[in-house]
């Protein structure tokens, strides 16, 4: 009976010493890759983010370059965006009844890039959308800096 509890307890500890090696290896390497970048909702695509490292100092900006006044129920709208290289740009979407709508996949949400700075977003309006003012609210740059400009659109 004793030989059986030395052997279970030596193998209870060869293997809590292999889970405790497999732990520090795990943070090694972690800590070796540098601090990982948070992935946009919805996964992202290479074309809606940004590789350019942030400027030190440099705080995020958003500017609005175009956006049509109104949109029919059921047609598109889109957003022209201007931000820094290494931003990141997303859109809530908020109601005449100033509820936010959430988008069916989160995807919709991003923002893609159009060239260095440069972004573009599309509202595909459903046919059902309540009629009138909606506000579009812009999210630019990263998790650690960010930056947020409104715009309105008229639905009809």
């Amino acid at each position: 009976m004793n030989v059986k509890r030395f052997f279970f307890k030596v193998a209870l500890v060869l293997l809590l010493v292999a889970l405790f090696v497999l732990a520090i290896m795990v943070t090694w390497q972690y800590l070796a890759s540098g601090k990982p970048e948070m992935p946009p909702p919805g996964g992202g695509t290479p074309a809606a983010t940004s590789t350019v490292p942030v400027v030190a100092g440099e705080k995020a900006f958003v500017t609005i370059d175009r956006a049509d006044a109104s949109v029919p129920q059921g047609g598109a709208w889109t957003v022209d965006i201007s931000s820094n290289t290494w931003s990141s740009c997303l859109a809530d979407l908020y109601a005449p009844d100033e509820k936010v709508s959430v988008f069916k996949d989160p995807k919709d949400a991003e923002a893609a890039m159009t060239g260095d700075g440069k972004f573009t977003w599309t509202w595909h309006v459903p046919a059902d959308a309540a009629k009138g003012s909606w506000t579009v609210r812009i999210l630019c740059g990263t998790y650690e800096h960010l930056a947020s400009r409104d715009a309105t659109v008229e639905v009809k």
